[in-house]
């Protein structure tokens, strides 16, 4: 806010306060070769997320998530904090077959058990043993699969966003063993309205 407000000098405060709070944070938290804390799902999640993972170790640290996930037969771990940002990350990542996977994976605990059990929303909880039967948190895919099959870099200037849209068709293999390929478009986004 402050940069787009104009407050030059704070902007920077706040930027190197970021950078010095980041550092410490990865000091503490992070190996050296991508493990964030024990290694669990939610841990590389959050610390790929809010950007606490080095550059020179983000691969070491998205491979980490992945093959988490599929050590579980593609299925998360992730819970109510980290599962928000799971499938960003891993796309951001370009860790795409996971994506799919756990898009297209119908066993307990995964978006497509609600839907196998007779579900017509998304559930607070993966077995739904509560009250309240549509809740945004679990509701992760419905804001990822644009981004998974029309696959895009986008970074933010100010209130625009730009794109790079390079077509590429991304394979992927089902839990069941059927491999499918996603298709490519192109979308932009003008002063973060998208346009088709």
């Amino acid at each position: 806010m402050a940069q787009a407000s104009g407050r030059a000098a704070d902007a920077a405060h706040y930027k190197a306060l970021r950078a010095a709070s980041g550092t410490a944070l990865a000091a503490e938290l992070l190996d050296g070769a991508g493990k964030a804390g024990n290694g669990s799902q939610c841990s590389q999640v959050l610390a790929l997320h809010m950007g606490l993972v080095p550059a020179d170790q983000q691969v070491q640290a998205a491979q980490i998530l992945a093959q988490d996930i599929r050590a579980r037969g593609m299925t998360l771990s992730t819970g109510f904090l980290g599962t928000p940002y799971l499938l960003d990350v891993l796309a951001d990542a370009g860790v795409r077959d996971e994506v799919i996977g756990l898009l297209l994976q119908t066993r307990y605990p995964s978006w497509g058990y609600m839907p196998s059990v007779g579900a017509t929303t998304v559930w607070e909880r993966w077995n739904g043993d509560v009250g309240d039967l549509s809740h945004l948190t679990l509701s992760v895919p419905a804001n990822c699969t644009a981004r998974i099959s029309l696959p895009a870099r986008v970074w933010r200037e100010g209130s625009r966003a730009v794109e790079e849209h390079p077509d590429i068709p991304v394979h992927a293999t089902t839990p069941e063993g059927v491999t499918i390929e996603v298709g490519s478009g192109r979308y932009h986004f003008i002063r973060d309205r998208p346009m088709t």
